[in-house]
């Protein structure tokens, strides 16, 4: 990241964790709620592409689309998504200390 103040510029290498958390929590949410309304709009075509995607026949897991369980999967989907980023960002910078060294 460069950071500009002045006629100073700072240069920091490395992730920030908790941009790379909040970016991920938004991907994780918006991804969820894209997939949610893809399957209310149409479930088979849902299931088919997701069937392609993850190698096997989800029909049998599929079921009827709830508001609660659309917005608990948002939720959920954006704190994996929080954790995810956050320790993509930690495990990064610590690679690069180690490789820098």
């Amino acid at each position: 990241m460069i950071y500009q103040g002045g006629d100073k510029m700072a240069v920091k290498e490395g992730f920030d964790g908790k941009v790379f958390a909040y970016t991920g929590a938004i991907f994780g949410g918006t991804l969820s709620a894209l997939c949610g309304i893809f399957y209310a709009l149409s479930p088979q075509s849902a299931i088919n592409f997701f069937r392609n995607i993850f190698h096997a026949d989800i029909q049998m897991v599929a079921r009827p689309l709830e508001a609660q369980t659309f917005v608990f999967g948002i939720v959920e989907a954006a704190v994996l998504g929080l954790i995810i980023g956050w320790m993509f960002a930690v495990i990064y910078n610590n690679c690069l200390k180690h490789c820098r060294k």
